[in-house]
């Protein structure tokens, strides 16, 4: 069963009880996380068996794109993070454009490569700035982003907490 923060009842019913509610209202998890969580669940009772050892941490909506982050999934697993991309999209039925499933890794050219996959991540560098704020320029060689660059740098700060510039080199 995939790990998520809500109670297996709670999302096959589709109604919060109050424990699930307390998270939602204390700004945890958001209602977004929940109707993502109880997607996850149904496209893991379809026959996707392998979401067994996925754990959910959260979601969030950018431009019309949800990304969905997990943990366990392995991202050297295309196929399968392709296939659950396309379960989830035909679970929203077009309430969003895109459907965007992130490995969650605290290596920054990981999660960037997972943005901008089949392009290749060529230099991760960080910038300090003399008011003492910073940011993560990331090189990526030249081809067409799968993702317009302005999202995946707002996806990516989303997810790291800085700002995030791509740099096609």
């Amino acid at each position: 069963m995939v790990k998520t923060p809500f109670c297996v009842f709670d999302l096959k019913t589709g109604v919060p009880c109050p424990k699930c509610q307390a998270l939602i209202d204390e700004g945890k998890y958001t209602y977004l996380d929940f109707e993502v969580a109880k997607a996850l669940l149904k496209v893991e009772e379809s026959g996707l068996g392998k979401l067994k050892e996925v754990s959910f941490e959260g979601s969030f909506e950018v431009s019309g794109t949800l990304v969905v982050i997990v943990r366990g999934l392995g991202i050297r697993d295309r196929l399968l993070l392709h296939r659950l991309e396309g379960e989830l999209a035909k679970e929203f039925k077009g309430k969003y454009r895109k459907v965007k499933v992130i490995e969650r890794s605290s290596n920054l050219k990981e999660l960037i490569s997972q943005l901008v996959y089949p392009i290749r991540v060529t230099s991760v560098n960080i910038y300090w700035y003399p008011d003492g704020s910073s940011e993560y320029t990331v090189g990526v060689s030249k081809g067409r982003l799968p993702l317009p660059k302005d999202l995946v740098e707002e996806i990516a700060k989303r997810i790291v907490g800085r700002e995030v510039k791509i740099i096609t080199s």
